[in-house]
């Protein structure tokens, strides 16, 4: 609330961007789901293999692979991350 009295929408924080060193591997069929626990189907375009020890992707945080020549070449929202025991995996 402002000194009047009134609701004030907090500010959102600014997006963090970090780069990560990963391997992608497309979804090239469009026919692979991944099966979530409640019987959701989540469909996809890339999983993107990430170290073991790299930080969280929340769901629908935007992501951006960007090739060896230093070039964005697909842009999109994560749907699910996994923290395995060898390397972790998001899906967009």
């Amino acid at each position: 609330m402002d000194s009047q009295g009134n609701w004030v929408v907090p500010e959102q924080p600014s997006a963090e961007e970090v780069n990560l060193p990963c391997r992608y591997e497309p979804n090239i069929r469009q026919n692979y789901v991944v099966n979530e626990a409640n019987g959701d189907r989540l469909v996809y375009s890339f999983v993107v293999f990430l170290s073991k020890n790299s930080i969280e992707i929340k769901g629908m945080q935007d992501v951006e692979l960007i090739n060896e020549f230093n070039e964005v070449f697909y842009k999109g929202k994560a749907v699910r991350f996994h923290k395995g025991q060898l390397h972790n995996r998001i899906w967009i």
